[in-house]
């Protein structure tokens, strides 16, 4: 069990409805690679921030209130860091 439910498949299920489902070419890479690239995670509705940015959720950039990834930080080759 994790916090949606028990995992069966592939898929998690919670109170008789599917919740997340695992994306089978995200779960392969990880098994090569040890990691997930990108903002994908393995399960295809899920998605993650990369470094350098942040989530902010409900702003004027996407007025329906979802969750956008904006950019920080951007690190450029021979930048002194102070």
């Amino acid at each position: 069990m994790n916090g949606c439910g028990a995992h069966v498949r592939g898929r998690i299920y919670y109170e008789n409805r599917l919740c997340h489902a695992m994306d089978e070419e995200e779960a392969e890479e990880f098994l090569v690679t040890g990691h997930v690239a990108g903002n994908e995670t393995l399960y295809k509705e899920i998605k993650q921030v990369k470094a350098g940015e942040m989530a902010k959720v409900g702003t004027r950039v996407n007025k329906s209130g979802g969750i956008n990834a904006l950019r920080y930080f951007s690190y450029r080759r021979g930048m002194e860091i102070h």
